[in-house]
C-alpha cells in the first residue's frame, strides 16, 4: 500500500478525483439511520435532519479492514456520490468493507 493511500485512509479525507473511474455499476446499499427516534438537536424528521450509515460489504473481506467514510462537499451539501459510494466501491473491490456516513450539516 502505497504512503499517499495509507494517509488518504487514515485522514477520512478521501476527496479523490476519481469520479466514475472505478469501472464498476454503482450498488444500492440502504442506508439505516443512526437514531431510531429521530437524531438528538433535529429541527425536523426530513432526509436532510437524518444521519445514517451504509454499509459496503465485499464479497470477502480479504484484508479484514474496515473504514468509515465521511464525505465531504461543503456547506450546502454532501458528494455522497463521488467522495462516498464511489470511494466505497473501490475499497470494496481491493476487500476493504466501507461504511458511508450521512451527516447532517
Amino acid at each position: 500500500m502505497t504512503k499517499w493511500l495509507k494517509a488518504g485512509l487514515m485522514g477520512l479525507g478521501l476527496g479523490l478525483a476519481m469520479h466514475g473511474a472505478f469501472g464498476q455499476a454503482a450498488a444500492k446499499h440502504e442506508a439505516v439511520p443512526l437514531w431510531a427516534a429521530g437524531a438528538p438537536g433535529a429541527m425536523g424528521t426530513g432526509e436532510l435532519d437524518t444521519p445514517t450509515l451504509a454499509a459496503y460489504l465485499p464479497a470477502a473481506n480479504s484484508a479484514k479492514t474496515a473504514v468509515i467514510i465521511a464525505p465531504g462537499g461543503g456547506y450546502a451539501h454532501l458528494s455522497m456520490q463521488k467522495e462516498g459510494e464511489d470511494i466505497a466501491l473501490w475499497l470494496n473491490a481491493r476487500g476493504v468493507a466501507a461504511f458511508v456516513l450521512k451527516y447532517r450539516l
